[in-house]
């Protein structure tokens, strides 16, 4: 399979940079680049797959034109979170993120992508990409919810951990130096940080 990874640092991919190229069969689009112009992938026969990430901007309505072979688009970035998340026990995203991610864009596991069907959707006009930036962006807000908490998690057992090592009693007990951060905190950090889920 021949699969470009483009450099970080690129912003735009300009008008029918990778047009016609017979060989294209999987490009991952890196977190910098914001727009993709008109033609861009145009008559790429074999590309089959295309990794986005939910800060683009701007996807031209005829990027990806006659684009025979493309099977689907990938958010490597929002999968690779939401797999961290989920092995760290934190499973009940996933079913947060079934409600809100529509009909277009499915989830296996922690993979999160758009299948066949909804490639062409997403093909015949830029105002698609609008909307499922959109539900992407929910998607984001809600792993992140989810890793904040997890750090205030560690946070606690941080302070735990300190407060029994500096504990002068043998044997200690350790339900006297365990600190919680109280919910009222956990919410005006998460408020702070602007998370609508």
């Amino acid at each position: 399979m021949n699969k470009v990874v483009l450099n970080e640092g690129l912003q735009t991919i300009r008008l029918a940079a990778f047009a016609i190229c017979a060989s294209l069969e999987s490009i991952t689009i890196p977190s910098t680049v914001t727009e993709i112009d008109a033609g861009t992938f145009e008559d790429c026969h074999e590309l089959r797959e295309i990794g986005l990430h939910e800060g683009i901007q701007k996807i031209a309505s005829n990027a990806f034109g006659r684009c025979t072979s493309l099977e689907r688009f990938t958010f490597p970035s929002l999968s690779t979170r939401l797999g961290t998340i989920t092995r760290a026990g934190q499973t009940e995203v996933e079913d947060k993120i079934d409600d809100v991610r529509g009909q277009i864009i499915e989830r296996r596991d922690s993979d999160v992508f758009i299948p066949a069907v909804g490639v062409a959707l997403l093909m015949i006009t830029s105002h698609n990409w609008k909307r499922l930036k959109g539900i992407l962006g929910r998607i984001g807000r809600l792993i992140t919810y989810c890793e904040v908490k997890e750090a205030t998690t560690l946070f606690e057992l941080a302070v735990w951990k300190s407060k029994i090592d500096q504990a002068n009693t043998n044997p200690i007990n350790r339900d006297v130096y365990r600190i919680d951060i109280p919910g009222p905190v956990k919410n005006n950090i998460l408020q702070y940080l602007n998370f609508r889920v």
